[in-house]
């Protein structure tokens, strides 16, 4: 009933981020807004001579501009309407929006363990005015997002459950935002900073962890000795002690039973 639960809450959370990302697409596409960015234009065109160009070609791919979004837009900047019209930008960046609004769910899950306090996260997510714009040109910005929301929670998961898979993705969202903007830049020196540091302190609680099992173990050994030494003493007075006697304290009142000895 709980994973039911959750699966209903997750998928409220998608489809609020679809309806919003569709929704508010619509809305600007019909005003001609979508591509009122000279940049979103820009960034159509430089997809665009990729395939149909005097110089068609990855050598188009570069300049100022990091190529993640371009190369990404290529399975449907070939269309002439996707590529007129801005859908082949939007579609990418809607695709980052409602995938910001899943990472935010999980993470807020994880974060607080309320999945009511993750759906509501997700509503003010969607609720952001220049988010729902954004996400309908061609723009990096909705790249960035979705490529630090998704590093942030795979480094949760890996602190939670220490799988290497999970550094792994949290890598892999790394090296993708580092070629969406150099913001990204700044998310790589974040995230190895994090990563470093955790590992550290991770390895000192470890160190610590062993030291208080190595006392533990000197402990045990001393009170097994200290039980063979008490046996000892009562064989020597004619009894033969059975385990719960050997395990037994070694206080003065112990051994004033053993035949009137008073220690």
């Amino acid at each position: 009933l709980a994973i039911r639960w959750y699966g209903v809450l997750m998928a409220c959370a998608m489809a609020v981020g679809l309806i919003a990302s569709v929704g508010s697409f619509f809305f600007y596409y019909a005003h001609g807004l979508n591509v009122e960015y000279n940049d979103a234009t820009t960034h159509l065109n430089i997809a665009r001579r990729i395939v149909d160009s005097l110089t068609p070609g990855l050598v188009q791919v570069g300049s100022n501009w990091l190529p993640l979004l371009h190369l990404l837009e290529l399975p449907f900047i070939w269309n002439y309407f996707l590529w007129q019209s801005g859908w082949a930008g939007a579609i990418v960046s809607m695709a980052c929006f409602v995938l910001s609004a899943h990472f935010i769910f999980r993470s807020a899950e994880l974060l607080t363990k309320d999945r009511l306090s993750a759906l509501i996260g997700v509503f003010v997510f969607v609720a952001n005015a220049n988010m729902l714009y954004m996400q309908t040109t061609a723009m990096f910005e909705p790249l960035l997002i979705v490529t630090a929301l998704g590093t942030f929670f795979f480094l949760l998961r890996w602190v939670e459950t220490n799988a290497p898979s999970h550094l792994i993705l949290a890598s892999l969202f790394v090296m993708l935002g580092t070629l969406s903007r150099y913001d990204g830049w700044m998310l790589l020196l974040a995230a190895t900073v994090f990563v470093f540091i955790y590992s550290l302190t991770k390895q000192h609680h470890i160190a610590l962890t062993s030291k208080d099992l190595s006392f533990g173990d000197a402990s045990m050994k001393s009170n097994v000795t200290a039980a063979h030494r008490r046996r000892r003493i009562l064989i020597g007075f004619g009894r033969c002690p059975g385990l719960r006697e050997i395990s037994r304290p070694f206080t003065r009142g112990g051994f004033s039973e053993a035949k009137g000895l008073t220690i």
